[in-house]
């Protein structure tokens, strides 16, 4: 958490499609009008509660410029609208920002996630395909495009085709910065079924979210788990003992066997409450 949304040293110099071009000061400066143009308490929120975009410590520079960022500023405001659940907020002040700078690829991929909440997905996809049309080589929008095109258009060809895309970007890039991306993949895709799941129940639309995110990055622990509990919810909710029992092996599984110990430990915890909601 940041005590303050607007700090200088949050204008990075880099463009989404890796030019030099320098975009932070006339972004921050839309950002601020757009703030004073709404209600005292949004901006007083964000002052107070925007969090910054951030990737791990082992990413390298090549994956820094990837992700952003005209402003570093406009995305923590962005994603501390989408952690509030603001999303007609967010869609509103994503028009502003690409208005602004329409190559501002990051915008239109935070806006496609709120239609693709808003259960709009058509919009969500004319989002997407903005982002990766305006920034080819931003490769978060590929992924969330192939859920749309699986399990909203029933499209194989195009799902696998945008996978085939994201999996092509990254093999051009060092394997850290790889890493780096596929972790904020994943942390994207379990925020969604985080949401789905236990916002809205929707324990079907959350396992979706939850195994693409294991087909992303198959080894990472925490996505895994995500799909466990969501197959177990899923089963519960709809009496179905295979699913319930597939949930269940896995979460044996990481119980034993996860390197991180809070999934150990949160695989067991769900395992007895699993055990007393049978």
């Amino acid at each position: 958490m940041r005590s303050k949304a607007r700090t200088a040293a949050l204008c990075i110099a880099y463009s989404l499609f890796l030019t030099n071009a320098v975009f932070g000061e006339t972004l921050d400066e839309t950002l601020e009008h757009y703030l004073r143009s709404r209600q005292p308490t949004t901006a007083e929120d964000a002052d107070k509660n925007v969090v910054s975009f951030k990737l791990p410590p082992e990413a390298g520079e090549e994956a820094r410029k990837l992700y952003v960022i005209p402003s570093l500023t406009a995305i923590a405001f962005m994603e501390h609208l989408l952690d509030v659940h603001r999303f007609n907020e967010l869609i509103d002040f994503c028009d502003v920002a690409l208005a602004a700078y329409p190559d501002f690829g990051a915008a239109a991929y935070v806006q496609g996630e709120a239609y693709e909440i808003k259960g709009k997905t058509e919009n969500a996809i004319a989002s997407y395909m903005k982002a990766v049309t305006r920034t080819p080589d931003f490769p978060l929008p590929y992924c969330m495009l192939y859920g749309l095109y699986r399990h909203e258009r029933s499209d194989t060809a195009e799902a696998e085709g945008s996978l085939a895309k994201f999996a092509d970007i990254l093999s051009r890039k060092r394997a850290e910065d790889a890493w780096a991306i596929r972790s904020k993949v994943v942390d994207d895709l379990l925020w969604h079924a985080g949401y789905r799941g236990n916002m809205l129940r929707e324990f079907k639309k959350a396992l979706q979210y939850a195994e693409t995110a294991c087909r992303v990055m198959p080894e990472n622990e925490r996505a895994r788990m995500h799909a466990a509990v969501m197959r177990c919810n899923l089963g519960l909710q709809k009496g179905d003992r295979e699913l319930i029992a597939s949930g269940r092996k896995e979460l044996e599984r990481l119980s034993r066997e996860a390197k991180d110990e809070k999934v150990a430990g949160f695989a067991q915890h769900t395992l007895k409450n699993i055990g007393t909601n049978r």
